[in-house]
């Protein structure tokens, strides 16, 4: 069994950015990685106003990592620009979180979602 750092646990347990945006709304872009047969899948939802986050939900289905990162990721991007987001790595939500290197792959998913 996988331990994970208290970070990992109240990102997890956080559903302040859990939903969706409308993806019909032309400031709303959505993206997604992984799938529901292989265990771990991300989706996020932003909105934008002139290349800056203005609001973020996502959706993620997996493992405490997967789903943390995703929480992460969202509380992390909130009102940054397009670009700052952009610089946003894997390695740095590994850090964040203390993910043990097993579960590298989750944060790989969040970026690739994102």
């Amino acid at each position: 069994m996988i331990s994970y750092d208290e970070k990992v646990q109240q990102h997890f347990c956080c559903s302040e950015f859990v939903g969706e945006l409308d993806v019909t709304q032309p400031d709303v872009f959505f993206g997604s990685a992984g799938t529901y047969g292989s265990g771990d899948m991300v989706q996020f939802y932003v909105r934008l106003d002139l290349q800056r986050i203005i609001d973020v939900k996502y959706k993620a289905h997996g493992s405490c990592a997967t789903i943390a990162a995703a929480n992460w990721m969202a509380k992390k991007i909130q009102n940054l620009s397009v670009e700052q987001v952009k610089k946003i790595t894997w390695k740095e939500i590994c850090y964040a979180l203390e993910l043990p290197d097993v579960r590298k792959h989750s944060a790989l998913l969040v970026i690739d979602a994102l």
